[in-house]
């Protein structure tokens, strides 16, 4: 009974999340221009005794009250919250997670998913802001 009430929880605020406006949380916009907005997205995952759960929110601030939640009373084995930038068009989108990318550069290592290879080449330049080190492009095996 408590693990069908957790996972109809996680499903609710999962979805609450993805569908709110981010009017509350401003600075996950990273850098925007009139065309493009780059958001930085939180996956977050819970392993508990008793099962494990997982999701995405628009805020850190949301991941961690989700974890507050669901780890509450629980023993936690383990918690992760990370952070992946996409173009906030793209958060919208069902499979925007086909393309993994990975950029170093003057100013510091960032990361995160597109829905093309297009898009993710225009995610490193945008999120890059100066000389590209390094950078990698990488491709799902669920695409054919």
């Amino acid at each position: 009974m408590k693990k069908s009430f957790l996972i109809i929880v996680t499903v609710v605020l999962t979805i609450f999340n993805l569908h709110a406006s981010n009017n509350h949380y401003k600075n996950s916009i990273v850098k925007s221009n009139p065309t493009h907005k780059v958001v930085k997205i939180y996956d977050w995952q819970l392993q508990l005794e008793n099962g494990a759960f997982f999701g995405t929110s628009l805020a850190k601030e949301a991941a961690q009250r989700i974890l507050n939640i669901l780890s509450k009373g629980e023993f936690v084995l383990q918690q992760k919250i990370m952070s992946y930038y996409v173009l906030q068009s793209d958060t919208q989108v069902k499979n925007y997670r086909n393309f993994y990318w990975e950029v170093t550069s003057e100013n510091g290592y960032a990361k995160g998913f597109a829905c093309s290879k297009s898009k993710a080449e225009k995610l490193v330049k945008l999120v890059a802001q100066g000389d590209i080190i390094t950078f990698k492009i990488i491709k799902s095996n669920s695409l054919k």
